[in-house]
């Protein structure tokens, strides 16, 4: 069976929840633009123009504080993701998680 394609005039508009998967979807798993395009049906252009436009406004501050404080996957995700970091700040060997 073809996989039907799908125009992008079919498309909705990037909502709240495809923002949040966003910033999920790179700090808890470290999608590539590309990837995360493919997860949502968009052309990865569209995908970083979304980014771009997310970072600019403050909107992925927004979706960060909301995801901290359910202390779920990203919460923890992230809290090593900023060990890590520490860790190359201060010379030590990086430590790969996932």
């Amino acid at each position: 069976m073809k996989e039907k394609r799908i125009e992008p005039s079919e498309l909705r508009e990037f909502t709240d929840t495809s923002d949040m998967l966003i910033l999920q979807s790179i700090v808890e798993d470290r999608t590539t633009i590309r990837q995360i395009a493919e997860l949502l049906g968009r052309d990865p252009r569209k995908v970083a123009q979304r980014i771009d436009f997310l970072k600019m406004t403050g909107g992925f501050k927004k979706i960060h504080k909301k995801l901290m404080r359910s202390n779920g996957p990203y919460a923890v995700r992230y809290r090593q993701w900023r060990m890590e970091k520490a860790g190359d700040m201060n010379g030590r060997k990086k430590v790969h998680c996932g």
